[in-house]
């Protein structure tokens, strides 16, 4: 066979790339597929962009996707590209977007007014929040337009409700404490709350005490709010602002776990008149305990007086005996 251009000698040349062996599914049909280069299996996919286009400011640009990722992004396109803007507003008229898709004039805003959302073409006459407008009695928050007596920082609180300059917006009923910050409205002392020191204990020793209100038989009432004070004072109620379970935290570093368990107020066999030892007026309270009222643990190793006159209480450390 001696076809011009065929021979082996016309077809041995330098080739400008690298071919490769393909393997592909499927029927030939009776085509010859020729092997791929190196620059197809390396070449990036082109991005795809749309056609140039005004936005409602005005702009030239366009939407593009990456053809690696897919990722859409903005580009800017030269003026030309894009049909001509219409006039201006006139002076004193704010330019509230262009009427798109209907012509390329903008809209402009009364005088006096200002765009707050040229996509809509929102004009206001007052403060603009975000696409709305607010009203003189208003302010903007994060959360839209807000009475004025409800803006707490850029939050918007419900009507009743505390403002702390922490917290921003509290709950429905908590009260601002000392510290500023929200807290409920029966808070334990100022409402500061106790930074504890650090833990070197992973799991403290519990020690379990028996907190007994006890009242003077000749003192007929008691003191408003003494009973929430003393379960704040000494019980889980007040812990974090302070109390005796945060004092045993903090100096055993967590080593020491103070918990109590309390009797409801019961009247003492002797009266404020009677000088009676401390170990006996633990005794004698204790005794006073009706008898229908369980104990959760029983017997007195030590007491000590936890409030002053007109009531006492005792907090004996107790044993794991029963009563």
């Amino acid at each position: 066979m001696n076809v011009p251009q065929f021979t082996a000698e016309a077809s041995l040349y330098k080739t400008s790339s690298y071919y490769h062996m393909v393997a592909t599914f499927g029927e030939a049909n009776g085509f010859i597929q020729p092997g791929l280069t190196r620059q197809d299996f390396t070449r990036s996919p082109k991005p795809v962009c749309e056609p140039c286009h005004l936005d409602y400011y005005g702009n030239c640009g366009t939407v593009c996707i990456d053809g690696t990722d897919g990722e859409a992004y903005d580009i800017d396109c030269p003026p030309t590209k894009c049909p001509p803007v219409g006039p201006p507003c006139p002076a004193g008229n704010e330019q509230c977007g262009l009427n798109l898709p209907y012509n390329t004039n903008f809209v402009c805003c009364p005088p006096g007014q200002q765009c707050c959302d040229p996509e809509n073409h929102v004009c206001c006459p007052g403060e603009c929040c975000g696409p709305a407008c607010c009203s003189d009695d208003q302010g903007c928050t994060s959360d839209g337009c807000c009475p004025k007596d409800n803006v707490c920082g850029h939050r918007c609180c419900a009507p009743g409700v505390a403002c702390s300059p922490v917290d921003g917006c509290c709950q429905p009923g908590e009260v601002i404490c000392g510290d500023n910050k929200c807290c409920p409205p029966n808070h334990p002392g100022a409402g500061i709350r106790w930074t504890n020191y650090p833990n070197l204990f992973t799991t403290p020793v519990v020690y379990k005490w028996l907190v007994v209100e006890c009242q003077y038989a000749d003192v007929p009432g008691i003191p408003a709010e003494l009973d929430t004070f003393i379960r704040q004072f000494l019980g889980s109620a007040g812990a974090g602002y302070g109390n005796i379970v945060d004092y045993f935290h903090d100096v055993s570093y967590n080593g020491v776990a103070f918990a109590a368990d309390f009797v409801g107020w019961v009247t003492a066999p002797f009266k404020l008149a009677n000088a009676l030892q401390r170990s006996d007026r633990v005794t004698k309270c204790l005794q006073a305990i009706p008898s229908n009222q369980p104990l959760i643990l029983g017997v007195i190793t030590e007491s000590s007086r936890l409030t002053t006159y007109p009531v006492m209480a005792a907090a004996p450390a107790i044993s794991g005996n029963s009563r």
